[in-house]
């Protein structure tokens, strides 16, 4: 009797899986947008008001780079960085 409801079983694994497998992709997708929206999208909108817009620091300073002192630097420095 358990070898005729073994493939039984085996099917109902399988359906049972992709059944949750698909579950698993919808939940993913709508948690992450829920964390775009409710974490990300407020940081950049409070930051665009504040006037700090990463991708328009180039228009208004002409540059981003800092100066730095040449007295601060040495070429030992820059032989092994890391």
């Amino acid at each position: 009797m358990t070898a005729c409801l073994l493939p039984v079983w085996r099917g109902l694994c399988k359906a049972v899986g992709a059944v949750l497998h698909t579950v698993g992709s919808v939940v993913t997708a709508v948690l992450l947008t829920a964390v775009y929206v409710v974490v990300f999208c407020p940081i950049g909108l409070t930051l665009l008001a504040l006037g700090r817009a990463p991708l328009y620091a180039g228009a208004r300073a002409g540059t981003t780079w800092r100066r730095r002192d040449p007295a601060d630097w040495s070429p030992d420095e820059a032989a092994r960085p890391y």
